[in-house]
């Protein structure tokens, strides 16, 4: 009995994924924050209620660099707060 061949995808049927950005990743960390409430935020919480998943580990180093960089007052936690407020505004 032989095994049935596999199709091979063209490069046309090929889905590529894109790359969040730092600032997306970031504006979906507050989102998710905003939703748990007073609920401390792990790793595993993110994972399972972010559209980026670990998405986060492109840009800090450790889950707790990345809650950090959540709670700084920069241009960074503004820029993702912009795209937040814009992405509620947009539904």
């Amino acid at each position: 009995m032989s095994k049935p061949l596999k199709r091979k995808r063209r490069p046309s049927e090929i889905v590529q994924s894109p790359k969040p950005s730092k600032v997306t990743v970031l504006a979906d960390l507050l989102r998710v924050t905003e939703q748990a409430g007073t609920m401390e935020i792990s790793r595993d919480y993110f994972r399972a209620n972010s559209r980026f998943r670990d998405k986060w580990n492109m840009y800090w180093v450790s889950f707790k660099a990345f809650l950090a960089a959540g709670m700084a007052d920069d241009d960074l936690y503004y820029q993702a707060l912009v795209e937040l407020v814009d992405e509620d505004a947009g539904e």
